[in-house]
């Protein structure tokens, strides 16, 4: 195997890749504009998105599960309070 064979090959992401990038899009799309703003400034565009694709990555999906446990908080809040019966 020598180098002219390693540009020859393709690599198509798999199933888990594609849903890694398809549910954290928005912080794709918010590293894109970090990115983009940094090289404008002459930073690196590799290294700024190395650091800050983690790091997005982990508040986006922690904003998602705040979300759904403050979700799953006010409907066990819901079900729970009884329903007041007027006239009664």
């Amino acid at each position: 195997m020598c180098w002219r064979d390693l540009s020859a090959r393709r690599v198509t992401p798999g199933l888990l890749d594609r849903l890694l990038i398809f549910s954290s899009l928005p912080a794709f799309l918010a590293g894109t504009a970090i990115v983009a703003g940094f090289s404008k400034l002459g930073v690196d565009e590799v290294l700024t998105f190395m650091v800050s694709m983690p790091i997005l990555i982990f508040c986006w999906y922690y904003f998602l599960g705040w979300l759904i446990d403050r979700w799953s908080y006010r409907r066990k809040r819901a079900k729970s309070v009884p329903l007041k019966i007027a006239g009664g």
